[in-house]
């Protein structure tokens, strides 16, 4: 993705909200590994792992933003992130079960709809809402995948 040359003009809130997602891509990215890693099924782990590394790609797409605008871009996840991650190791550690995994995947999804859904709301017209957009198409045809896939196995 090239990111255009008059990102400088990124308003000050709308950086705010670039790092706030490039946090939720980042933690996202660390969920979905996790939950990856405890899954029995190679098919459903590997999906899996392909979102995880579409999180980490959006997290550098909206890096690339920040940095544009001579901003340092977050570089890592946030504490409930680390704590949801936790949670889901956990979680399939003690249930084993793969449709209980993606059901705590779906809710992680949910979150971060809104997460893009506010902010495509308060950037709108600024260089990044296409961006912004492209995202949330992709985050919504995964939660409708991982929704599919959970009802395959249920």
């Amino acid at each position: 993705m090239q990111v255009p040359e008059h990102t400088y003009e990124l308003e000050r809130d709308t950086i705010d909200r670039l790092q706030r997602l490039i946090h939720f891509n980042i933690d996202s990215a660390g969920a979905y590994t996790a939950a990856a890693d405890a899954l029995e099924s190679p098919t459903v782990r590997a999906r899996l792992r392909a979102i995880a590394s579409e999180r980490r790609a959006q997290a550098a797409e909206l890096q690339q933003f920040v940095a544009a605008n001579h901003v340092a871009p977050a570089d890592g996840g946030t504490f409930r992130g680390a704590l949801r991650t936790s949670w889901m190791q956990l979680h399939a550690a003690v249930t084993s079960n793969d449709v209980a995994i993606l059901k705590d995947a779906e809710r992680a999804e949910d979150h971060m709809k809104e997460a893009y859904e506010f902010a495509i709301i308060k950037t709108g017209g600024t260089p990044v809402s296409h961006t912004l957009r492209e995202h949330y198409e992709r985050v919504l045809a995964q939660a409708t995948a991982l929704h599919d896939i959970r009802e395959v196995l249920a």
